[in-house]
């Protein structure tokens, strides 16, 4: 057993994104940016966050643990979520081992507290990896409505 860099506790957020979503689509009579699928999916993965927002793990324990039989339904699946995580191997970083994945989860979804960087650095450098114009229009955490219901839910504990 691998012993894990960071012990801070994981912070997930999915539930709470996905029911600001709902309400999104419900409010404004359009279609839902974070699906059930999608949802289920990320509920399988966030949990194998070792530090920060990564998962640093062999492609065939990692099919195991998010109950996928075979090797293109794992890539399939991951690039579902696209949006959402950033894939790297040894094909596209040189640090990976072959047979090795490293996927760095949006930040927003769900973070693992270090030491060495804060969510909102995270988060900037995750942003950069992706071509925003595309992913505004999948990723509800780009919405500014999204900002607007998690600010008011935030004052809303506030008060209690």
């Amino acid at each position: 057993m691998k012993k894990k860099a960071y012990s801070g506790e994981l912070l997930d957020n999915i539930d709470q994104i996905i029911g600001i979503d709902k309400l999104h689509a419900k409010t404004f009579d359009t279609y839902r940016k974070f699906p059930k699928p999608h949802w289920q999916f990320m509920k399988k993965l966030v949990p194998l966050i070792e530090y920060e927002n990564v998962v640093f793990m062999e492609k065939t324990e990692l099919m195991k643990k998010l109950h996928i039989n075979d090797g293109g339904n794992l890539l399939r699946s991951l690039r579902q979520v696209e949006h959402l995580v950033v894939v790297e191997s040894s094909r596209t970083d040189k640090s990976v081992p072959v047979g090795w994945l490293k996927i760095f989860v949006n930040p927003l979804y769900a973070y693992r507290p270090s030491a060495t960087k804060c969510q909102a650095t995270l988060e900037r450098q995750f942003r950069m990896f992706q071509d925003l114009s595309e992913t505004s229009r999948k990723d509800i955490t780009l919405s500014p409505y999204y900002h607007k219901v998690k600010d008011l839910s935030a004052l809303q504990e506030l008060a209690l």
